[in-house]
């Protein structure tokens, strides 16, 4: 039996703005959850750990780092949700980083905010990936 692919969903989070953390957090798991029930199995980061910080676990970059990139690490693919102010996450771009030393696949998901009322995304094919 042939185990399912995972994808792991990295996103931007943190920001000074709680209204800005809210609508990263939204906004990626309502992906999360369409990617999910069109049958992928999707693990995202931001809907996993904040979670846990409503039980007195931190939030910080410094708590989940390292335990990102090794559930990063035994996934088959990297999803990057480019919400705004993606290319200036520190978080984020460590995960592209360490996809890319380890030649793990990355797709681009473009944000569409005319449509993200509705939980739209599209993909760019021509985005999609791997990186060396």
């Amino acid at each position: 039996m042939t185990s399912p692919s995972i994808s792991y969903l990295g996103a931007p989070y943190s920001h000074p703005d709680e209204k800005v953390r809210k609508f990263r957090l939204d906004s990626t798991s309502k992906l999360a959850s369409r990617l999910f029930n069109q049958g992928r199995f999707v693990y995202s980061p931001l809907t996993h750990n904040i979670s846990l910080s409503y039980f007195g676990n931190e939030t910080t970059f410094e708590t989940w780092g390292t335990f990102d990139l090794e559930m990063l690490s035994r996934c088959d693919e990297l999803l990057v949700y480019k919400l705004p102010g993606w290319q200036e996450s520190k978080g984020l771009l460590n995960e592209i980083n360490f996809a890319k030393e380890h030649n793990i696949p990355i797709t681009y998901i473009t944000y569409n905010e005319q449509k993200s009322s509705k939980n739209s995304y599209t993909t760019r094919e021509d985005e999609k990936s791997r990186l060396s």
